[in-house]
């Protein structure tokens, strides 16, 4: 086959297999099951275009790419585990190893690596280029309906680039590299993209697109899992959001210790420059903003220790997760048989979530701080009113923290119910903008909901009367709450154990 007959080819399967992609009914899906690594994100693709464009066509089969200052690796780029800190480093040993080398020094260069130096071919280079362009300078991740709502979304931008690219005009991104690198990396985004549609299909998702299919009884499924009272916060400004009582629900393709998780924040702090003497007019009012402290709310601490009458995982009770001679015998009494669930990858003592109406307040002083829902600072004033209510449909606050110790003795003299007090150990931090960047890379939706969820990680779903759902659903009915291609597309991946080394999201 001709080169010419050969890229006919490869174009229209190409427009093909975007159709899955760009198509009303699964498309948003589909679109955002499309992921950008976030590791080659100071590379300068238009200087490296420039750069391409200088080399002759045997020059351009791989490269390291030390002419721009980078040399990111596949591997490298699929890993979101390595601190953009380690990378640096990486690059700067590949420097020394080529100085090195350059010197004659080769038996030294081998002291000064960790290991081989990786050369990424420019077909790789290229594909990472393009993908950022479909995926956005910003997000790494979309959700469906932000995909829905943009108007040259990723949907849109992926068939745009795909013929603008094949077309050879002036302002493709390849136009300046061999015919050979162009052909290879269409070749690499078929398989990518096809790779996905087969993920897809294996998790559930129907790519068929029947008119005549009656969708009613897996509507009415769906319905069943929406949460009530959850309304979506816009994405910027942060500082409108980020405070006590937001609740972030996870992108479905975030992995690790946070996957297919709910968190509330409780607190988050803005730091302002300090007055270091200097005029108002001459400092940088640029607000940044500070630490930010939450809690996973749908994850039990388990035990593989089987009880006796099952041999399956358990919850971990307080009395296990505290050492036997640390726990007071008060608490021991009143607390003792709690269950204790997850808040996050960050070593902390155990934290105190209750519920109390106003006179319980009154009477025991427990302290601590009101959860309200978190508000959307647009809103009007009598919405306003509205979302900062304690709590709905009950005349009971959420509170967290508070003295331990007159609790577990409002429980010991009756006064209180054990089931009031919930148990959470270990936090989610964040350093200062570090939130704030993890939400512009689309990893988190925030959103406002009642404070009942964070104190019990259930919440009560739509056309259910009062049904619940618990911790191990929550998260599902939270993304349902956020739009109908969002509740499917946690359905698909509700089950699915990721491997972090060779997830189809994550070779990019």
């Amino acid at each position: 086959m001709s080169h010419q007959a050969l890229s006919k080819t490869l174009y229209r399967t190409l427009l093909r297999t975007t159709k899955h992609y760009t198509s009303p009914t699964h498309g948003p899906i589909l679109s955002s099951l499309i992921y950008r690594s976030g590791s080659d994100d100071d590379i300068n693709y238009a200087v490296a275009k420039q750069l391409v464009s200088n080399k002759s066509d045997e020059d351009t089969s791989s490269s390291t790419h030390q002419d721009i200052d980078v040399a990111i690796s596949i591997e490298e780029a699929r890993d979101l585990s390595i601190p953009y800190t380690i990378l640096k480093e990486q690059r700067k040993q590949r420097e020394i190893i080529d100085h090195y080398v350059e010197s004659g020094r080769e038996s030294d260069s081998k002291q000064a690596n960790d290991g081989p130096i990786v050369e990424e071919p420019l077909h790789i280079f290229l594909y990472k280029g393009l993908l950022r362009e479909i995926i956005g300078s910003k997000a790494h991740m979309n959700f469906p309906s932000q995909v829905k709502r943009e108007e040259r979304s990723a949907m849109t931008r992926l068939k745009e680039v795909i013929k603008r690219e094949f077309r050879g005009l002036d302002d493709s991104l390849s136009d300046s590299y061999s015919e050979k690198n162009r052909r290879d990396t269409a070749f690499l985004a078929l398989k990518e993209l096809q790779k996905k549609l087969v993920w897809a299909e294996t998790l559930g998702l129907d790519l068929e697109d029947n008119e005549d299919k009656d969708d009613d009884e897996p509507k009415r499924k769906f319905e069943n899992l929406v949460a009530k009272d959850i309304i979506p916060l816009p994405l910027e400004p942060a500082s409108a959001y980020l405070k006590t009582g937001t609740l972030l629900v996870a992108h479905p393709l975030l992995t690790g210790c946070f996957a297919k998780s709910v968190i509330c924040i409780l607190q988050h702090t803005v730091s302002r420059p300090e007055d270091d003497g200097e005029k108002e007019d001459d400092l940088d009012l640029d607000e940044s903003t500070g630490g930010t402290y939450g809690l996973i709310v749908n994850k039990s601490l388990k035990t593989g220790v089987p009880n006796r009458d099952s041999d399956q995982t358990r919850h971990r009770t307080l009395r296990e997760v505290i050492r036997h001679d640390c726990l007071p015998e008060g608490i021991k009494v009143a607390f003792g048989d709690s269950t204790v669930r997850n808040g996050g990858p960050v070593n902390m003592s155990v934290q105190i979530i209750r519920t109390s109406t106003t006179d319980e307040e009154e009477k025991w002083k427990l302290g601590g701080t009101v959860l309200s829902m978190a508000n959307d600072a647009s809103s009007t004033e009598a919405e306003t009113d509205i979302v900062k209510s304690t709590a709905i449909d009950t005349d009971s606050a959420i509170y967290f923290g508070g003295d331990i110790i007159k609790a577990s003795q409002s429980v010991i003299d009756n006064g209180m119910q054990e089931e009031s007090f919930s148990f959470v150990v270990g936090a989610s931090c964040w350093e200062p903008g570090q939130l704030e960047g993890e939400i512009e890379k689309g990893y988190w939706i925030p959103c406002s909901g009642p404070p009942e969820i964070t104190f019990s990680g259930s919440c009560l779903v739509h056309g259910a009367g009062n049904m619940r759902v618990s911790e191990s659903s929550l998260w599902v009915s939270m993304m349902a709450s956020l739009g109908e291609e969002e509740g499917r597309m946690a359905q698909i991946i509700e089950d699915f154990e990721y491997d972090e080394n060779g997830l189809p999201c994550d070779e990019v």
